[in-house]
């Protein structure tokens, strides 16, 4: 039996792999991933998509796209899913993936959830570790940026940096600061197209 939540993922990474699984959207990754960890699991463990929390600053219900509980582990997971056009076979049915673009959105957005996960508050006295993955067909985030774009701070090619980062266009219309541990990006082959990029997501120092 796989004992912990890192070796579960690294077993459904490794199923999917071999089953060969194209994923048409971000939700069929995350549910995807979800049943292939109860089924490493089994009964004892309670996995719940779209895991409800309020957050430290904001009196609002956010969401966490996976959460896991073990009897000696607990776990929250965050997706992203970016893809660009391309042919794929999913029950047997010819897809085209969309075009999403907005890769400098989509490094954002990444860094926001990892930001996130090292916030979150452990709703029980088990240990927590926490994880966010990233898989795409993009080249776009596994290329070394130009260090000349809005987003050169979220850059995911080599590592993520210490501190605060701060992602602005020439009018600030879209200012964001995000704030986290340091990360080493190390992208691993999916399929021939595909490349994963996981997290694990250290704790913030404010906590």
């Amino acid at each position: 039996m796989t004992e912990t939540v890192s070796a579960a993922i690294n077993e459904a990474i490794r199923q999917m792999k071999e089953e060969k699984i194209n994923f048409t959207l971000e939700a069929d990754f995350q549910f995807s991933l979800a049943w292939k960890l109860k089924e490493i699991f089994g009964e004892k463990t309670k996995i719940i998509l779209e895991y409800p929390y309020r957050s430290n600053e904001e009196n609002r219900i956010k969401y966490i796209d996976i959460f896991v509980d073990t009897p000696n582990e607990v776990s929250f997971i965050e997706l992203k899913y970016k893809t660009k056009s391309q042919q794929i076979s999913r029950y047997g049915i010819e897809l085209t993936l969309k075009k999403q673009g907005a890769q400098d959105l989509g490094r954002l957005m990444f860094v926001q959830d990892i930001e996130r996960l090292e916030n979150i508050k452990n709703p029980t006295s088990k240990k927590m570790n926490n994880y966010c993955l990233f898989l795409t067909n993009d080249k776009a985030y596994w290329n070394k940026g130009s260090g000349k774009t809005i987003d050169k701070d979220f850059y995911l090619d080599c590592s993520i940096s210490a501190g605060e980062k701060t992602f602005s266009s020439p009018k600030d219309k879209y200012k964001k600061v995000v704030s986290t541990n340091a990360y080493e990006c190390h992208w691993s082959d999916y399929t021939e197209d595909f490349r994963l990029l996981t997290i694990n997501v250290k704790p913030s120092e404010k906590l």
